[in-house]
């Protein structure tokens, strides 16, 4: 489901220059593994404080540490320097691309294995050309055929940009209410009453694993040659079978 991710990361109004170092970071992503950067505090579903590369100082989002003199430091020195408005505002970007990831690579990790698994009955039901590449493979970069419907993918394309361009401002956190990453309103069963937290901290787990399995699955189809799903039969089809 589509659910609420965050509590309301209010911005406050820009400053012309970042300003002192903030207070030394509270948590730790893991006991014994160091501080957890002081941007992280555990407020976002699923935050373990966990960014060793400070690959959240890479957000493309118009603040003063990107530009100018702060803008050639280095990521956690341009992290420390930043505002808190504009941290929340970097967090804020990654957390959405997360949560968009997310979304996707659980798609992904149903759609792939069932390509496989029902092209082959499917093409032969309704008396269509198979779409899946050689050895009974899902198209991917690494398989090839990915770009073989490319009216289809730029139809997509254009819906995506479209999405994109009307939803920039939650991006950035500059709505009215507050920055509500990934929250669309959709939840036409009501699974959420009562339990979006819940819920919010269930996809955001569900969408990490299923975007490191669509990776798996990429990376064992270019080296074995075979369909994932004749490499791990027990993972996708009915024991009794």
């Amino acid at each position: 489901m589509i659910s609420l991710h965050a509590a309301s990361l209010g911005l406050a109004a820009p400053a012309s220059a970042p300003a002192a170092p903030r207070a030394p970071p509270q948590q730790q992503w893991l006991p014994g593994a160091g501080r957890s950067p002081s941007y992280l505090d555990g407020s976002l579903p699923g935050d373990r404080g966990f960014d060793p590369y400070c690959l959240v100082a890479l957000a493309r989002t118009r603040t003063s540490v990107d530009s100018g003199p702060w803008a050639k430091l280095d990521r956690p020195t341009r992290m420390v320097m930043a505002q808190d408005w504009e941290a929340r505002k970097k967090v804020a970007w990654m957390r959405e691309a997360e949560i968009k990831h997310s979304r996707l690579a659980m798609m992904a990790a149903a759609g792939w294995p069932l390509s496989e698994l029902a092209d082959g009955p499917l093409s032969k039901l309704l008396g269509l050309p198979a779409n899946l590449v050689a050895g009974g493979r899902a198209p991917s970069l690494l398989n090839g055929g990915l770009f073989d419907n490319l009216g289809f993918l730029g139809l997509v394309a254009l819906g995506t940009a479209y999405l994109e361009l009307n939803t920039l401002d939650n991006v950035e956190g500059l709505t009215p209410s507050g920055y509500l990453a990934g929250d669309l309103g959709f939840d036409p069963l009501g699974l959420g009453e009562g339990k979006m937290e819940h819920m919010a901290e269930a996809e955001i787990k569900h969408g990490r694993a299923a975007m490191l399995a669509v990776v798996g699955f990429a990376v064992q189809e270019a080296i074995y040659g075979t369909p994932v799903v004749q490499q791990t039969p027990q993972f996708f089809k009915p024991f009794f079978l």
